[in-house]
């Protein structure tokens, strides 16, 4: 039964898109999509280019739904989640940036919520994994605090 409901997602789609050669893929809205779960030496992925961030602060409860409400109808991402404890200039070059996770797939129909439990749950195994003290992930000072880099890209099959 689901791969009929995958082969008709991926003929829905390829009918809705102005670009043949470009689809949504049928990425699931209630867990978690690796990059490398799609991607393989014989496949024909086109990766844009035109890289773009959000910085995600660990406050801000909007901040994954402003990044999926911003994302085209029509495109899949790559994100890559980065960890930074500050946004302070003068800690820039000494802070290392922790990265949170292998990149995921994302589009306009990937669950906020999913995508913000994952997050914390790196951030719990981040905060487990190096022994670090849980004041990083919790003290937050608006824009100064602790935050979340989000890059995205672009990507479809040729």
């Amino acid at each position: 039964m689901s791969i009929i409901v995958i082969i008709f997602i991926l003929w829905y789609n390829s009918q809705q898109l102005i670009i043949s050669s470009a689809f949504l893929f049928p990425l699931s809205i209630d867990k978690i999509t690796y990059w490398d779960e799609y991607y393989s030496s014989k496949s024909n992925f086109v990766i844009g280019n035109d890289s773009k961030y959000k910085n995600y602060y660990l406050h801000d409860k909007n901040g994954i739904k402003d990044l999926i409400s911003s994302l085209d109808e029509n495109k899949n991402y790559i994100i890559s989640l980065e960890f930074k404890p500050s946004f302070s200039e003068d800690v820039k070059t000494d802070v290392p940036i922790l990265s949170l996770s292998k990149p995921i797939l994302i589009n306009k129909h990937s669950s906020i919520t999913t995508i913000t439990l994952f997050i914390d749950r790196k951030l719990d195994e981040m905060v487990d994994l190096f022994y670090l003290d849980d004041s990083i992930i919790h003290d937050s000072d608006g824009e100064i605090g602790p935050y979340i880099r989000i890059n995205y890209f672009e990507f479809y099959m040729v």
